[in-house]
């Protein structure tokens, strides 16, 4: 298009000297170099400050153009595109339509398209787009400009057969971004990952790039790389979008906690979009904290009045008890919501009746449908009980949160999806035989499905098979990231470590113990003084019959090169020129088992396994600044107090423990995968239970693919291999 510009204006120019030329100079009159003549021109002015991005400053020279010379449909084109940046649309439009009835141009119909796009007029622009293509095939921004059209219309075939032709001349960053759009609006999240990645590859510095990788990545349910991702965009803007995306992605990893503060700032950020208030508030009702979350949920309605916000509050008036209340709200939900979402509000409702002993009313909501009354995720050995609402079929049944079924009505739920097992396996019949895993053991169950005849029973549950374990488990967790003498450079994940495993034995998905057995002593706590006064008197509670986990993250270290058996695990006050005198001393482990620890089993778990070589320097990443490697041998000494002890360190002697945010978001590698395998994918042979005998396995392969064999864990000690960390 530029290139028939420069033509005319030349011809112009050679036409405007040629006439100063021979006009005759007019007597005591000085003569202007012919350059100032002609840069002075508006056909000249204009067009020069335009290709400088000065808009505003070409406007009055290419309208005195337009003016003087109207038959010229250069000079409208000229000013249509100059009106195309300073967002002024219609006079764009206008002009572009003038110089198109002098001469049908590419340029005019380009311009005239993305006056039309730049509207939100994807139908208008379409014409002039296929128009510009049509005269320019070989041109590969025309292609991608008409397929980022048939983007905005969601025309995603068309859009991808535009894109792949832009691509075929020019590989662009742009084309790539279009292909992952279309994609990713498709559903096709698989197809639409490559390209983002293409695009991250070519624009590293673009945020958007990161942030559209990472949402495809939270599509997919990758979402430690999702967060990476949005991380990386954060870093180069700040956005709502970001984090929107981040918050998502702890919620669905079930980190409430940590998505709270994203979906916070996504608040702040974007306080008039209802639905930033509606995931805070969602997240609130995960945290079991109603008031928040119902204001959150008010929040949303007063800016858009949605079913979804009804729901919602219904829901947590119904966790607070206030069934009247939640009724009122759900059947101001039921009146404005979609007919798909009529049957979950009925079913709402239902439960809100059966929770006020209102059985005839729950079953007429229900219009005959059986239901068990539970909220339910997709487990690897059947569907997970997340919650189960009061005086169900269900809760008459004895069944409870944190139950697994793996049968019901003779039917294995294995790999069952939660639609699956609500849409095809809830029994119609009136009453259904179920299974389930309970702490470890198969139990069974008679539900009884029809509301008419369901009385409260006492459960009566079967233990068919697992082992029993009668005593109670205790807890010491230690977490050092930061000590108070400066010199001791501070760890990024201990103490996070730490605080993950304590959420793990406490909640009711993971070790179920009881907070009052479990001790947390991280960073500021984790004083010599206090490990001493937990280990040494606290423990003392536990009898025989019991079982005790103590796990330790942190630096350890001998006091000096000439003292490599004097291993001390560094405390938050230890001090680097006195370790002998102010950190803990491993040989207080074993005086603790064996005078004090009256259980006859224990587990000890170190994440402080190191090795550095000759030197006192800390290596950013490691949790070393041993001098000599001693640390696994002095722990592994601990199994010479007797039988029962199992002692597990993150790596061997000549190695380092290893942390980094590619584990998890944040953790040592180690303890990333001992969260892991507590989690189920260390259970090979699909009992609901993690016993020893399958943990240590796991964690010797999980983390040496991990670090390409750089860190092995190591075990020592005699102890049971069926006994697991779970009560």
């Amino acid at each position: 298009m530029r290139t028939s510009y420069a033509r005319i204006l030349v011809a112009v120019i050679i036409i405007t000297i040629g006439c100063f030329s021979c006009a005759p100079a007019a007597k005591h009159t000085r003569i202007q170099p012919r350059t100032q003549f002609t840069s002075n021109l508006p056909s000249v002015k204009g067009p020069s400050l335009y290709n400088q991005g000065k808009y505003q400053e070409a406007l009055p020279h290419l309208q005195r153009w337009a003016q003087t010379d109207p038959n010229n449909w250069l000079s409208h084109n000229w000013l249509g595109n100059n009106y195309l940046p300073l967002k002024r649309y219609d006079e764009a439009i206008a002009e572009l339509q003038k110089a198109n009835a002098i001469k049908k141009d590419k340029s005019n119909f380009n311009g005239l398209g993305q006056c039309y796009y730049n509207k939100g007029l994807y139908d208008e622009a379409l014409g002039y787009f296929r128009m510009w293509v049509e005269l320019d095939n070989t041109d590969w921004l025309s292609h991608n400009w008409l397929g980022n059209n048939y983007l905005q219309l969601k025309r995603y075939d068309e859009a991808i057969a535009e894109f792949q032709k832009a691509n075929a001349i020019k590989k662009d960053k742009s084309n790539f971004n279009g292909l992952g759009q279309c994609y990713y609006h498709k559903g096709l999240y698989d197809e639409a990952l490559g390209y983002f990645r293409m695009w991250v590859e070519l624009d590293n510095t673009n945020w958007v790039s990161h942030h559209w990788l990472g949402w495809n990545y939270l599509q997919l349910k990758r979402y430690d790389e999702a967060i990476a991702e949005l991380q990386k965009a954060n870093a180069i803007k700040k956005d709502s979008g970001n984090f929107n995306g981040l918050g998502q992605c702890y919620y669905h990893k079930g980190l409430y906690d940590e998505a709270l503060g994203y979906f916070r700032m996504w608040v702040e950020l974007d306080n008039t979009n209802w639905v930033s208030h509606n995931w805070l508030g969602y997240n609130y009702l995960q945290l079991k904290r109603y008031d928040e979350a119902i204001a959150e949920f008010q929040k949303a309605n007063a800016i858009k009045k949605d079913s979804v916000n009804f729901r919602a509050l219904g829901q947590c008036y119904y966790k607070l008890g206030k069934y009247d209340h939640a009724i009122e709200l759900l059947e101001s939900g039921l009146d404005i919501s979609p007919d798909l979402q009529k049957r979950d509000f009925k079913f709402e409702l239902a439960m809100c009746y059966l929770a006020k002993g209102d059985d005839g009313k729950a079953s007429q909501l229900l219009e005959g449908r059986q239901i068990l009354g539970v909220q339910t995720q997709k487990h690897e050995k059947g569907i997970k009980i997340v919650d189960v609402y009061k005086n169900a079929p269900a809760d008459r049944a004895g069944l409870k949160p944190g139950d697994t079924l793996t049968e019901i009505s003779s039917e294995p739920l294995a790999g069952v999806s939660d639609k699956r097992f609500t849409d095809e396996f809830i029994p119609r019949t009136d009453q259904a035989e179920v299974k389930f895993l309970r702490q470890g053991r198969i139990h069974t169950a008679t539900i009884q499905m029809n509301l008419r005849l369901v009385k409260r029973v006492e459960p009566k549950t079967i233990i068919i098979e697992g082992p029993g374990f009668a005593g109670e488990k205790w807890a010491v967790i230690i977490g050092v990231s930061k000590y108070k003498d400066s010199r001791i450079p501070c760890l990024r994940y201990a103490s996070k470590d730490a605080q993950s495993l304590y959420n793990w034995l406490i909640s009711e998905n993971g070790g179920r113990y009881s907070p009052s057995r479990v001790k947390l002593l991280a960073d500021e706590s984790a004083t010599t003084r206090n490990i001493k006064n937990a280990l040494f008197g606290w423990l003392k509670q536990a009898i025989a019959e019991d079982m005790v986990i103590v796990y330790f993250a942190g630096h350890g270290s001998p006091p000096s090169p000439d003292e490599p058996e004097n291993l001390f695990l560094l405390s938050y006050d230890t001090d680097f020129d006195m370790i002998s005198s102010t950190g803990f001393p491993m040989w207080d482990v074993e005086t603790a088992l064996k005078r004090f620890i009256k259980a006859e089993r224990v587990v000890v778990i170190a994440d402080a396994c190191h090795a550095g070589g000759v030197g006192s320097a800390f290596i950013q990443g490691r949790r070393a600044i041993t001098i000599k490697p001693t640390t696994a041998t002095a722990l592994q000494s601990l199994t010479n107090v007797g039988k029962g002890i199992a002692v597990i360190t993150a790596s061997d002697d000549k190695q380092l423990s290893q942390e980094g945010k590619q584990w998890g978001g944040g953790h040592g590698v180690f303890t990333y995968h001992l969260l892991n395998g507590l989690n189920g994918e260390a259970d090979y042979n699909n009992d609901n239970m993690v016993t020893l005998g399958e943990l240590i396995p796991y964690l010797s392969q999980s983390v040496r693919r991990s670090t390409k064999n750089a860190q092995s864990p190591t075990v020592a000690g005699r102890f049971d291999p069926a006994l697991t960390l779970k009560k």
